[in-house]
């Protein structure tokens, strides 16, 4: 049973509820019956919520502590504060633009978290810097402000343009990417308005004489940390800045080979780069496909052979003290997930055995390593078409290879698809490599003889009559109670159950009379495709492939891929009038 939530229903709310209602139903089941929760997907949302929390605390921690350190410490506590007033004003806009709660909504308020305060405390340290200097606290507010107004109002606008272009990203997951920039443009927004109205209307009235006292003790680390950083700012910053002005090219010219270095190294590929990494999950799945047909006896035994390798890689990577259960499906594939997933295959020929490990934080290793010793522990299985264990939590990043190969004939597509899934085979850095290409179900494709249009008979009536004699006419219906019974009419079973049955088949013309099969029809042996990928109109078959442990970047190969496997897979389709593309 899965259960998701409606309306203004909560998935940790859920999640609360389901084990709640657990521990009822036990007690009416009988003892032979065990109740398990498996894949708990709200755990990852209290995760990250977990993560916010704990990150944002340390921030104030952090503002509070080196604030105060430097500056007064009720300034500190007044630029702490431009943590949560400006989350708190993000919320408030969250309804009027149709967001929620949600992982993605947590990952941008995690990445604003370290730009909230910037301008609270650039515009708190040109307060201070006043007061200092002897102006009273109303006129020091109102000329730091003044001051910071334009340099801090076009450093939010900056960070507001960097994120920008994911509003423009199309399709379904411009719809995801859409949240990130959003909720930062409405932290950044509120952290504005916060750092040029309400902090400058607090720091302008003078604390309290309580509040001073209270804050008192922290004068005696204040004060030599302070003056130890005044020394820092003339003794040692102030000449050193003298210097570089004196040198500007010089300057200039450093930071430039700099940023040029280090471009450099990420197009080289020596520092490794990944635009959407996969993220760590806590289940591991390994997936087989058979060949369409496949008896069923014979997926039961893969399964076995997934079972046996599963328990072996958990024996190995520490015991069921890390495994909360393993669960297998047999008749259907890995599920689908993410905003661009489709159905999830089915068929006697798929088998899926999934392993739920412990949070990530509870166990010594990850998913990865459990993924690849459950590889390892397998043996060779014949007859499998493709075999994958994947432990990431997917997402819109897709592979990490990825060759499409486009042909209007499916045997070039067979042919070349199992042509650069045998090269992508020979590098060792490559894992869980799958042939999108399926030959589906054995069919017999009929193609009308020219006696046949000489007697009347068209391609509709050759249909209607092959289903009627095996599948059933409908004759009529009747009412059986609240029930509808259907009646159909076909050719007895004895007569119906063999190709020599279709071979004996008559074909009744529109004159009345019988004919042969034979002299109308001939019949090919062709295959029924399941799926059919197309993109801009054409038919389209994947072959990807994923990165092994030793490899954090497909850049490392890519050099190797394009001069091997995409030329082989362009010049074997282009030969034949197609289209490979990378």
């Amino acid at each position: 049973m899965t259960a998701y939530r409606v309306g203004d229903e909560t998935p940790t709310g859920i999640a609360d509820n389901v084990r709640a209602y657990m521990g009822e139903l036990r007690a009416n089941l009988p003892k032979n019956v065990v109740l398990a929760v498996w894949n708990d997907e709200s755990q990852l949302l209290r995760e990250r919520v977990d993560l916010l929390v704990r990150n944002a605390r340390l921030g104030l921690v952090l503002v509070l502590g080196v604030l105060a350190l430097f500056l007064k410490p009720r300034l500190a506590g007044w630029v702490a504060l431009g943590i949560p007033i400006s989350f708190l004003g993000a919320f408030f806009l969250m309804e009027p633009l149709g967001l929620s709660i949600n992982m993605i909504t947590l990952f941008a308020l995690i990445i604003t978290l370290g730009m909230v305060v910037d301008d609270a405390i650039v515009v708190g340290e040109n307060i201070y810097h006043k007061t200092e200097a002897g102006l009273p606290p109303m006129q020091a507010a109102i000329e730091a402000a003044r001051e910071m107004a334009t340099p801090v109002t076009f450093s939010i606008l900056t960070t507001i343009a960097a994120f920008s272009p994911l509003l423009l990203v199309p399709g379904a997951l411009g719809k995801i990417f859409r949240l990130i920039p959003l909720i930062v443009i409405a932290v950044l927004t509120f952290s504005l308005l916060e750092s040029f109205f309400v902090l400058p209307a607090h720091l302008a009235h003078g604390g309290s004489k309580r509040l001073s006292r209270l804050f008192s003790p922290l004068e005696y680390i204040q004060r030599p940390v302070a003056a130890w950083l005044e020394r820092f700012t003339h003794d040692r910053y102030a000449p050193a800045l003298k210097r570089v002005m004196e040198y500007r090219y010089v300057a200039l010219a450093t930071a430039s080979s700099m940023l040029i270095v280090t471009v450099s190294l990420v197009v080289s590929g020596l520092v490794p780069f990944s635009f959407i990494p996969d993220l760590e999950g806590d289940l591991v799945v390994a997936s087989a496909r058979l060949p369409f047909g496949a008896p069923l006896t014979q997926t039961l035994e893969v399964q076995k052979e997934l079972q046996k390798a599963a328990h072996r890689a958990i024996e190995e990577t520490g015991g069921n003290d890390y495994v909360l259960g393993v669960f297998t499906r047999v008749g259907e594939g890995m599920i689908a997930r993410g905003p661009t997933a489709g159905a999830t295959p089915s068929g006697s020929h798929l088998v899926t055995v999934e392993v739920n490990l412990v949070s990530s934080v509870d166990r010594p290793f990850s998913g990865a390593a459990f993924a690849n010793a459950w590889t390892a522990a397998l043996p060779r299985l014949p007859g499998v078409e493709a075999l994958t264990v994947k432990s990431n939590l997917g997402g819109p990043g897709g592979n990490a290879v990825d060759v499409q190969i486009s042909h209007p004939n499916t045997a070039v597509l067979a042919e070349v698809s199992g042509k650069v899934a045998n090269a992508l085979g020979d590098y060792s850095g490559l894992v869980n490599i799958e042939n999108g290409y399926a030959a589906g179900k054995p069919q017999l494709d009929y193609r009308l003889l020219p006696q046949a249009r000489t007697l009347g008979i068209t391609g509709n009536d050759l249909a209607r009559q092959l289903r009627s004699a095996f599948f059933g006419t409908e004759t009529l219906r009747e009412q059986r109670g609240r029930n509808e019974v259907k009646v159909y009419v076909r050719l007895p079973e004895e007569q119906r159950r063999s190709e020599t049955d279709l071979e004996q088949l008559m074909i009744r013309s529109p004159a009345g009379g019988f004919v042969p099969r034979g002299l109308v029809a001939a019949f090919e042996r062709g295959r029924a495709p399941t799926v059919i990928d197309r993109e801009d109109g054409r038919r389209i078959v994947n072959v990807r492939a994923d990165l092994g442990m030793n490899l954090t970047s497909p850049r490392e190969i890519l050099d190797s891929l394009e001069a091997e496997v995409f030329p082989l897979a362009a010049e074997a389709v282009s030969g034949l009038g197609g289209d490979a593309r990378r």
